[in-house]
């Protein structure tokens, strides 16, 4: 599709799913923004949760923008929930995505305190998506041994 390297391409591939009109995979230029993303799928839905990502955010080709749903947004968050909420930021084997779940959910795992948790969503917000779980080490706070702890706790 795009035959340029990464430093110079003008275009990055994204997928908006969740609480958008028109999920899909879209092509936007280059430093396109998260509300790019979510105007190019038609706009969010009357249930979409915007308070929970940044909108500002410079995109990354090849990454998942995922809107939640503004109701299961405010449901608790527990590993055992089958609400939606619960079911979008976890993989069926019960895994945390990290690049999904809220600060809640990040501070259920083994060893991340709430600051920690807000720091990975943070972090989440800073730089886009984590690309690889052993990334997570890059937030401060969060050293080999914490890694080793939550590992097979948390998926992408």
């Amino acid at each position: 599709m795009v035959t340029e390297s990464a430093t110079t391409a003008t275009v990055v591939v994204v997928h908006v799913v969740g609480e958008v009109k028109e999920p899909g995979v879209y092509d936007l230029p280059a430093n396109s923004r998260v509300t790019d993303a979510i105007e190019a799928a038609g706009g969010a839905t009357k249930d979409a949760d915007l308070t929970s990502i940044n909108l500002a955010r410079v995109l990354f080709d090849g990454e998942q923008i995922f809107i939640g749903n503004i109701n299961s947004a405010a449901a608790p968050s527990t590993s055992s929930s089958s609400s939606s909420s619960s079911s979008s930021s976890t993989n069926p084997a019960g895994r945390i995505n990290i690049n999904m779940a809220n600060a809640a959910q990040l501070d259920q795992l083994p060893g991340i305190s709430p600051v920690i948790a807000g720091r990975i969503v943070e972090y989440r917000n800073q730089n886009g998506p984590f690309r690889q779980l052993t990334d997570l080490k890059q937030v401060s706070g969060i050293g080999d041994a914490i890694y080793d702890k939550i590992k097979d706790l948390i998926t992408l």
